[in-house]
Formats: C-alpha cells, sequence, structure tokens
C-alpha cells in the first residue's frame, strides 16, 4: 500500500549535500548501468518513491525520472523518451538510464569506547556499529545469531 507525501519533508538524509527539487537532481548522484541498478534495488526496501522532470544545465526538458529512496541512497530510473510502434508493440529507440543519488560510503567500524564518546548506541560484544568517513552517517548490525 502507497501513501502520498512529501519526500522533502520525510528523508532526512546526512548522505545528500542538497535534496533538489521537481526539476532539479538530488546532489550528489551519477548514472549507474543497469547491473548495479538491479543489484542495488534489492538490497533494501523501498521507503519512498519520487517523481521528478529535472531540466538540463540549459533549462531544457530531459524526461520523467523516477527515485527510489532507501535508509542510505537513492537510486532513479529514467525511461526513453523516444519510442515507436512496431507490430503494435512499443520499441524504445533510445536507453533507459539509471542513477544513484547519495555518498559513495566508505565505512570504517566503531569501537564500543569510541560509541560511548560520541554517544553512540552500541549492544556488546556481538554489535557492530560503522560510521562513513565521508558524510558521517551510522550502520549497525547484530553478528549473534
Amino acid at each position: 500500500m502507497n501513501k502520498l507525501v512529501h519526500c522533502e519533508d520525510k528523508i532526512k538524509a546526512n548522505w545528500l549535500s542538497d535534496f533538489g527539487n521537481f526539476n532539479r537532481l538530488p546532489q550528489p548522484w551519477r548514472e549507474i548501468d543497469v547491473n548495479e541498478y538491479i543489484h542495488k534495488s534489492f538490497s533494501y526496501c523501498v521507503q519512498y518513491e519520487d517523481f521528478r522532470q529535472p531540466l538540463d544545465a540549459k533549462g531544457g526538458f530531459t524526461g520523467g525520472l523516477y527515485i527510489y529512496w532507501y535508509p542510505t541512497y537513492g537510486i532513479g530510473v529514467r525511461p526513453p523518451n523516444k519510442w515507436k510502434l512496431k507490430d503494435g508493440k512499443i520499441v524504445y529507440t533510445e536507453p533507459f538510464k539509471y542513477y544513484y543519488f547519495g555518498c559513495e560510503h566508505k565505512y570504517k567500524e566503531l569501537s564500543q569506547e569510541n560509541c560511548r564518546k560520541a554517544g553512540i548506541y552500541h549492544a556488546g560484544r556481538c554489535y557492530h556499529v560503522y560510521q562513513c568517513s565521508q558524510c558521517g552517517n551510522i550502520e549497525s548490525q547484530d553478528s549473534s545469531d
């Protein structure tokens, strides 16, 4: 079930330097290939879906872009603007484009002592806390079974 909300009110992402708007892409971003898009699509559950119509540097329309927001990044897909009908079926005459939004995280594990000093929760022996050296994002996991 989906509920429509304004994403910019909900996504508090320290891994974005600029959320952008309907006509501007979030920063930072980079183009990715279909393999990375698929890999990142199945890593977590989508938290929010976003649709934008970004303009190019000259203010021209680039087409619709769907962004899927995950806990620590966003990925996007732009369907082709150019297509034709052949034998009653749609045939695209340009490729789909795929994008990654957010920091290219570089995580370093924090000790219990470092977590305590920084006021970050750490549950103990089998609990691991990581911090991105670029944007400060915190990830944690429990490795016990």
